[in-house]
C-alpha cells in the first residue's frame, strides 16, 4: 500500500498535476451569462462548481482563494464581491499570501502559461548579449547552438524549471530512501 501511495505521489508530481492553493486578489471584469465563471483584470478567468458560490458582479474587488488544475483555475470557497475578502488561515495560522491579479501568475511558470514566451524571448536576448561578450573575451565567435544552450539554461533558471527538477530529485531520493534503495 505504501509502495502504490508513493508511486502515484510521485507520478502526479512528475506530470505538474500539483493541486496547490493560492489566493488572489483582483477586480472582475467579465462573468460568464451561466454564471460560473469570470474573468479577473489579469485576463484569467476562474470558474466555481456551484453558481451560488460567485457573489459579485463585473466591477467588484474580490480576494479569494483558488487551485491550478492543468489549464483551469477552480475557486475554492465563495467569491464574495465589494471588497469582502475570505481568507482562510494555513497551517501555521496565519492567512494565505495574496497576489494582485497579474494573469494569473505563479512561480514556477508552466510551460503553457502566456508569460513563458516572454520569458524564453528574454532568455534568448540575454543569451545572445552574454555569448557576445563571452566570445570577445576568447575571440570566438558564438554559434548558434552555443546561444540557444545558454537561453535554455537562462529560461530553466528564470522560469522555475530548475527549482522542479532538484524537487523531483530530492523526491525521489527520500522515496528511495523509504523504500530501502
Amino acid at each position: 500500500m505504501k509502495d502504490e501511495m508513493l508511486t502515484i505521489l510521485n507520478t502526479e508530481i512528475k506530470e505538474e498535476s500539483f493541486d496547490m492553493t493560492d489566493t488572489i486578489t483582483g477586480t472582475i471584469t467579465a462573468v460568464a451569462g451561466t454564471n460560473k465563471s469570470f474573468q479577473l483584470d489579469g485576463g484569467d478567468w476562474y470558474g466555481v462548481y456551484d453558481p451560488s458560490n460567485l457573489q459579485a458582479s463585473k466591477g467588484d474587488d474580490v480576494t479569494f482563494e483558488f487551485t491550478r488544475k492543468g489549464k483551469w483555475l477552480n475557486v475554492k470557497g465563495k467569491v464574495v464581491g465589494s471588497g469582502a475578502a475570505i481568507s482562510s488561515p494555513t497551517a501555521g495560522g496565519s492567512s494565505a499570501p495574496v497576489k494582485k491579479a497579474t494573469g494569473g501568475r505563479t512561480f514556477p511558470v508552466r510551460g503553457t502559461a502566456p508569460e513563458r514566451t516572454i520569458n524564453r524571448q528574454n532568455a534568448l536576448t540575454n543569451a545572445v548579449v552574454f555569448c557576445n561578450v563571452e566570445s570577445s573575451f576568447t575571440g570566438i565567435g558564438a554559434t548558434v547552438e552555443a546561444v540557444i544552450d545558454t537561453a535554455r539554461k537562462f529560461e530553466a533558471y528564470t522560469c522555475g524549471d530548475l527549482d522542479i527538477t532538484e524537487a523531483l530529485e530530492e523526491i525521489d531520493k527520500a522515496v528511495a530512501k523509504i523504500n530501502g534503495e
